[in-house]
């Protein structure tokens, strides 16, 4: 299998947009178009978010462009910016990294660029885009040194 490894810490900067008064947005479904099989799900898109390194690996036989995480959430909201940690620390190099990424929310839909960096990237987004699922597509990768992966 050749897998990308990617940890995504997402932040926003986010609003409700019909809400009069201040409502606690919550993500209530995550979904991924491929995950890396194992015994303890270690790779499942959930990790994402559980607060810890861990990470989403896709699961197919390539090296994971076009691969996808979807995060719905309870409200529609405004993404403005965003943060995110590229890659598997324990193995940076060796494995392949996303250089471009598709954003997509409600109607839009934006291509960023990423940096080849294990620190944390602030991603203020070219234009704000609202909706109350948002999609993070691979479309291109930093190619790592590992055979397997690419």
């Amino acid at each position: 299998m050749r897998n990308i490894i990617v940890i995504l810490i997402i932040l926003f900067s986010a609003a409700c947009i019909s809400c009069k008064k201040p409502v606690v947005s919550k993500i209530v479904n995550i979904t991924a178009s491929s995950t890396k099989k194992d015994y303890t799900d270690a790779y499942a898109a959930v990790h994402l978010f559980d607060g810890t390194k861990s990470s989403w690996c896709e699961g197919v036989d390539k090296a994971g462009i076009g691969e996808s995480v979807t995060l719905t959430y309870n409200i529609e909201k405004n993404f403005k910016s965003l943060f995110i940690a590229n890659g598997l620390s324990s193995d940076y190099k060796t494995k392949n990294r996303i250089k471009k990424l598709q954003v997509s929310a409600g109607n839009e839909t934006l291509a960023i660029e990423l940096k080849d960096t294990l620190k944390v990237q602030n991603i203020l987004l070219p234009k704000e885009i609202s909706g109350k699922k948002i999609t993070f597509k691979i479309l291109e990768i930093y190619k790592g040194t590992d055979t397997e992966d690419n």
